[in-house]
């Protein structure tokens, strides 16, 4: 028994020599806490010791308080005669030790006589724990810079997306959040949002975009001191990435012009994020609760003539404009028109002041304007024919998981959910773009139509009518097809 306890105490070297400066190092090259790495290390050794003596319960630890190097004991209960050599020492023996009055003494242990297979499981669960110590700090760096913008350096196009380096860790582009406008080679330096941070099985994922609205939300505030301040705030903006952008301010000062100092002087502010943006056209529009005027300036560059409301409620507007502003007000492939009819949240057509008189000529205009935007609710639809909805899982547009989510965070009630915060929503795995497509469907009052077969008794389903000339779906009470406006006539046979 003696022997063994000489074995292990002989030529031992108290501490760990350069522990202390090796954790120093670690904490400061990745950004780690001293006290996790120490904690770490401690919880390794008392692996190894366990390994090497079958038990860690009599292991004492610490760090010289000067030097932070590591210390470790053997603590062992100081007896008349010895049963286990492990646990135990003679009292004797225990007179070169510093025995304290709890009964016991400390003999410190070179870490050095544990063999090299206790000594490999350490370093293992070291080096295990200290990624999973890193892997949590970059998680709550990259967390705390969540739809903010940094500073990053391309480092390789994979397939279409883009690595990039951020200086901690690297983060990547999908090839579907970057503008189709922008190439970028090797070291080439990008301002990118933090779309995302998960953590997974080799580390933390960060997915940074180019394309989201909020990454134009951050420029404007690195940009714009008024934006910043909050003297002028951003009530929408809406994107056709590597297109089109459009931003719609107001002040709640009434004497602040909110779009003149998003521009700048000679447009130097605006320039500037186009330059960022490679070319993409940016829009600034004051935004007004006088949805007539609102919608004029949604539709820039096009000058309207006239705004009408065709269903306040359902948010649908006919806009009559020039023949030669047509083109501008609808844009390219209809882009003005869809980015404004986003921006709105209402469902806009665009005339030229032709297509409106010979509208009016006809007598048609109140029917067409209503034909145009029928397409979402039927005029012969009943309002018993109509199921309520009270929650967003009876929508069935969410996975299962987030429905879940939802129920569990009691936001699945269509009131809560309106009322939630939407990096809450965001959190739970709601993408702002399904947030805008669900509160959409929410603010335009969309109904369920129930789908079940079961015909009331004696009533008969009413035959659905198309145009023999184009199709289009046609009722007895038009004169004119909403289609190709060919003349209608109905006759019906009697029943008998």
């Amino acid at each position: 028994m003696m022997l063994r306890r000489l074995n292990y105490c002989e030529g031992v070297l108290s501490m760990i020599k350069g522990t202390g400066q090796m954790i120093s190092n670690i904490a400061s090259e990745r950004g780690m806490s001293v006290d996790a790495i120490q904690k770490t290390v401690k919880e390794s050794i008392i692996i190894a010791y366990k390994k090497y003596f079958g038990t860690s319960d009599n292991a004492f630890i610490k760090f010289d308080e000067d030097t932070g190097d590591l210390i470790v004991y053997s603590k062992k209960k100081v007896v008349e005669k010895v049963q286990d050599d492990v646990l135990e020492i003679l009292k004797e023996d225990a007179q070169e030790f510093e025995v304290m009055g709890d009964g016991y003494a400390y003999i410190e242990i070179d870490p050095k006589i544990f063999d090299r297979l206790s000594i490999q499981v350490a370093k293992q669960r070291t080096k295990s724990d200290l990624r999973g110590i890193e892997d949590n700090e970059l998680y709550l760096e990259f967390k705390h810079k969540l739809h903010k913008i940094v500073i990053g350096y391309v480092q390789q196009n994979r397939n279409g997306d883009l690595y990039v380096n951020l200086g901690s860790t690297d983060g990547v582009i999908p090839k579907k959040y970057q503008s189709p406008r922008e190439v970028y080679g090797l070291n080439d330096k990008v301002r990118v949002l933090v779309y995302s941070v998960k953590k997974g099985k080799n580390g933390i994922e960060v997915i940074l975009s180019r394309t989201h609205p909020r990454f134009i939300e951050e420029l404007l505030s690195l940009e714009i001191p008024e934006i910043e301040e909050g003297i002028i705030k951003i009530h929408k903006i809406v994107r056709d990435p590597g297109y089109r952008t459009k931003v719609a301010v107001y002040s709640e000062k009434e004497e602040i012009d909110p779009v003149g100092p998003c521009i700048g002087q000679k447009g130097v502010r605006i320039q500037a994020l186009i330059k960022e943006l490679e070319g993409e056209k940016i829009d600034i529009i004051p935004y007004s609760k006088d949805i007539k005027e609102f919608i004029r300036d949604a539709l820039t560059p096009a000058k309207i003539d006239n705004v009408y409301i065709i269903d306040e409620t359902l948010h649908k507007a006919l806009v009559v404009v020039s023949d030669d502003q047509l083109s501008l007000a609808i844009g390219k492939m209809g882009q003005n028109v869809r980015l404004a009819n986003r921006l709105l949240d209402w469902a806009i057509d665009v005339k030229t002041n032709s297509q409106f008189s010979e509208m009016k000529a006809s007598g048609e205009f109140k029917q067409e304007t209503v034909e145009m935007f029928n397409k979402i609710i039927q005029d012969n639809v009943q309002e018993d024919e109509f199921e309520e909805i009270n929650k967003i899982s009876e929508l069935k547009i969410l996975d299962s998981d987030i429905v879940d989510k939802l129920i569990e965070a009691g936001l699945d009630d269509i009131d809560n959910f309106l009322d939630a915060n939407e990096e809450n929503l965001f959190e739970l795995g709601i993408s702002y773009e399904k947030q805008e497509e669900i509160n959409k469907i929410l603010k335009e009052g969309m109904v369920i139509i129930s789908n079940d077969d079961d015909s009331i008794e004696g009533v008969k389903d009413e035959e659905e009518l198309l145009c023999p000339e184009c199709g289009a779906v046609i009722n007895e009470n038009m004169t004119f097809c909403p289609g190709c406006k060919i003349g209608l006539s109905f006759e019906f046979e009697e029943e008998w």
